[in-house]
């Protein structure tokens, strides 16, 4: 599993939150990058539930706003270590397994230039914009009774929406083993290579997602216990 941040890269200190000090965009968008890639990588070596909740720890929260919402809709912030409602533990090793294929799935529209699950997690409000040193940037947020899936995808619309072009230049999503990295789209697939078998990578195409998208459940009451 790749390190995940050391300490929380997004503050809140006041009502809006703020990344904390000497931390870029790309920062975020680095750190999103390689929180999302940990959780296929996972969900591909047969991840459960401790594996899970060490990923939403060590991973996933440094870089969120947890965020929440009163009657009237405004948004709230959590206090740090807010507990969430678990889910049966025999069910999570199939939801990280679902969870895995729908993202790749949307990851592979990504890289063909196509916008919709940067739209839905604009819909599914989760990502939320925070004050960078220089301008708001978009950052994860981390609602109550967020879906698994929303949450992952959540790291690759912050990542994509700083960098889109790296999704159709970079982006690898073998067609074969649903492997997913940012080695470069043209090259084969490592993985299927060292076994021995033909990988079909799958196609890709250009567009510009932030214009295009500005047109445009497995739910859980977050994944798991972990406090």
């Amino acid at each position: 599993m790749r390190a995940s941040p050391a300490s929380n890269l997004v503050l809140f200190d006041g009502p809006v939150p703020e990344l904390a000090p000497n931390v870029e965009a790309t920062t975020i968008a680095d750190a999103c990058r390689e929180a999302g890639l940990a959780f296929l990588e996972g969900a591909r070596g047969g991840w459960g539930k401790l594996e899970l909740a060490a990923w939403l720890v060590g991973s996933y929260r440094p870089i969120c706003a947890p965020m929440a919402e009163d009657a009237s809709g405004i948004l709230l912030v959590l206090p740090s270590g807010t507990a969430h409602a678990p889910i049966r533990a025999g069910a999570v090793e199939g939801l990280i397994e679902l969870v895995a294929v729908a993202a790749t799935s949307a990851l592979a529209e990504l890289a063909r230039g196509e916008t919709a699950p940067i739209a839905e997690a604009m819909r599914d409000r989760a990502i939320a914009s925070a004050q960078g040193p220089r301008s708001l940037v978009w950052v994860p947020a981390d609602r109550p009774r967020l879906r698994l899936e929303a949450r992952l995808m959540s790291l690759f619309a912050v990542d994509y929406l700083l960098r889109s072009d790296a999704y159709t230049t970079d982006l690898l999503v073998c067609g074969a083993c649903d492997e997913v990295n940012f080695d470069g789209a043209e090259r084969a697939c490592a993985r299927c290579q060292d076994r021995g078998r033909p990988s079909h990578i799958r196609e890709t195409g250009g567009g510009d997602a932030a214009a295009e998208v500005a047109g445009e459940g497995n739910e859980t009451d977050a994944p798991v216990r972990t406090a």
